[in-house]
């Protein structure tokens, strides 16, 4: 069968992107492929005690707390839904100079596209289930959303379930 390429990618005849090498561990590309999700140890403890001092400095319009506004979007602090955009840039660099050069390590070729920090005042934050969905032309191309919390979580204070077949 003959392959096409696309931006950088191998394609099959019939289209179909051929599963590309991702991770820089082969054992990883096939925990992804298979189940798709992987599990990847990013930062320590000094590390994550260091994010969170240099994130708890930044000042978001809404304290980290959208309670506290008029009209709140919704019932949990996001980066990119702050209204002060010199927030949102420190927010974005932040998680850039933190995680920039750690992820490259684990998916080379990859990129940060775009990143948000969550924050969850306590009893509030729920989120429904949802698909983040691929923000490239492409729909075919892999894209990664790297959930990193920022402390322990649970069934009391928020873990993730993941949903198989989406």
């Amino acid at each position: 069968m003959s392959t096409a390429t696309f931006e950088g990618f191998e394609r099959q005849d019939d289209g179909r992107l051929r599963l590309p090498r991702m991770f820089s561990d082969e054992s990883l590309d096939t925990t992804f492929w298979d189940s798709g999700v992987v599990r990847v140890p990013l930062l320590s403890e000094s590390d994550l005690g260091v994010l969170r001092e240099e994130f708890a400095r930044l000042a978001p319009f809404d304290g980290f707390d959208p309670r506290t506004l008029e009209n709140p979007r919704c019932g949990y602090h996001c980066t990119f839904l702050d209204e002060d955009r010199s927030y949102r840039r420190a927010a974005d660099q932040l998680i850039r100079d933190v995680f920039g050069e750690r992820l490259k390590k684990v998916l080379p070729g990859y990129r940060i596209f775009t990143s948000n920090i969550y924050v969850k005042p306590p009893g509030t934050g729920r989120f429904e289930i949802h698909q983040n969905w691929p923000t490239l032309a492409d729909p075919d191309i892999p894209t990664v959303t790297a959930w990193i919390p920022l402390q322990d979580t649970g069934f009391h204070n928020g873990t993730m379930r993941l949903v198989p077949g989406g």
